[in-house]
């Protein structure tokens, strides 16, 4: 089981939870969150979204009842997403 916190340089908020079971099935949820708390993206694969292209694989954005398909499924690709939103340093 892993359980994150992360505060990124702007003062959002990356909420990371991962967890393996001891069968093997894994479950996730990625929550990216303004400093102000609202939601920016949540990434999870929850089974609920069976219509989504890549189920159970999906994201929340806000202002959106049904989610959007999403290759982001680890937190390599997560942390590599969220990376490039910030600028480059000199």
């Amino acid at each position: 089981m892993l359980h994150i916190v992360i505060y990124l340089r702007d003062s959002n908020r990356l909420d990371v939870r991962d967890y393996v079971f001891v069968n093997g099935q894994r479950k996730y949820a990625y929550h990216w969150m303004n400093s102000d708390g609202t939601l920016r993206c949540r990434w999870d694969n929850a089974p609920h979204w069976p219509n989504v292209s890549t189920a159970p694989h999906h994201q929340h954005l806000p202002g959106q009842t049904v989610p959007e398909p999403s290759l982001i499924t680890n937190l390599e690709d997560l942390f590599a997403f969220i990376a490039n939103k910030f600028p480059t340093e000199l």
